[in-house]
């Protein structure tokens, strides 16, 4: 899992794809409604510039494994809309 802040949330992107959030970075979490990749999303690494959540990752069963870069835009404050 990654973690990255916005909007005094913490939040997850974990497999496959799900996002969860926190005020604490102890808890409690809750997940998002949906997943926001690919059902056989690997590893991924997050970063954020200004309201853009850079997401690079990797796909199960790619052969060569490859990374894969997607882009989210992140300025809505309801997080089931990115």
């Amino acid at each position: 899992m990654r973690y990255f802040k916005k909007r005094d949330w913490y939040y997850l992107l974990g497999m496959p794809g799900i996002i969860y959030r926190s005020k604490s970075m102890l808890g409690p979490w809750e997940s998002s409604l949906r997943s926001y990749f690919d059902y056989n999303m690997r590893h991924n690494a997050c970063l954020v510039r200004g309201d853009t959540l850079y997401v690079v990752w990797s796909r199960v069963g790619d052969s060569p494994e490859s990374l894969l870069i997607s882009k989210m835009d992140i300025s809505n404050p309801d997080w089931d809309e990115w």
